[in-house]
């Protein structure tokens, strides 16, 4: 509604997601989805063939999906048929020192994250 302080959003390309419809205030809750209904990452998922010990809980909720993905009778089917086949990365796409040049330090930070975590999760699996 016209209420929301969220806003939906799809790019040309297909990129879906959100973003703020206006002011947002601090601790402002955007969205609440009941537990019940989420996807989520769990110790005991059916998942220990496709990540490596210790892995952090994005990797293991990536595994979580791709393995909802391959069941036939999923009550998720609806939902994993929307999403994206791949997520771009700015690794992807663009060279380090591309990436170094933006001198813009929260993206700089998010992005050694991301070669970090790439990073490990290759060692791991090697190591696996």
């Amino acid at each position: 509604g016209g209420d929301s302080p969220v806003a939906l959003y799809e790019t040309e390309d297909g990129e879906r997601g959100i973003l703020a419809a206006g002011p947002l205030a601090a601790k402002q809750v955007l969205a609440a989805v009941p537990l019940r209904l989420a996807i989520k990452d769990y110790d005991t998922a059916p998942i220990s063939h496709l990540v490596y010990p210790g892995a952090p809980w994005s990797v293991r909720l990536a595994a979580q999906l791709m393995s909802l993905r391959r069941q036939a009778a999923t009550p998720w089917a609806p939902y994993l048929a929307v999403l994206p086949k791949s997520v771009p990365s700015p690794l992807a796409g663009f060279g380090w020192r591309a990436v170094k040049a933006l001198q813009y330090e929260p993206i700089e930070a998010d992005l050694n994250e991301l070669v970090w975590l790439a990073t490990d999760a290759r060692q791991q699996m090697q190591n696996a």
